[in-house]
């Protein structure tokens, strides 16, 4: 059942069953394809910004690990010098066990001369 509209509609010449059809959708392929480029997009996004991380770490443990050798050489330095200690500490204590014994057999014979 064709009606045609008038002019206060805005429709002139169309009929009635033409103008309610709903609006021709494109085809699936151009969705999909559609949807495939802006996944191809993402991806492209996705894998540059991945590659710009990496070149960055890259970067960070190449001037990191320099500084890391720097740091284990001071390191080996200082161990180099602190490894004789041990055995200076050692004579150290034993001067002061001898020293301790001398002065404690002073302090009794000064406090026997005062007695007397």
């Amino acid at each position: 059942m064709a009606i045609l509209l008038g002019l206060s509609c805005g429709y002139q010449g169309k009929t009635l069953d033409a103008d309610l059809s709903p609006p021709v959708e494109p085809p699936n392929a151009t969705k999909k394809e559609q949807g495939q480029a802006e996944n191809n997009q993402r991806l492209d996004n996705l894998e540059s910004e991945v590659t710009r991380i990496k070149e960055s770490v890259i970067l960070i443990e190449n001037d990191h690990g320099k500084k890391l050798g720097a740091l284990l050489d001071g390191y080996g330095m200082l161990a180099d010098k602190v490894e004789p200690l041990p055995g200076a500490v050692d004579a150290l204590q034993e001067d002061v066990s001898v020293i301790k014994a001398v002065v404690t057999s002073h302090s009794m014979d000064i406090n026997v001369l005062k007695a007397v």
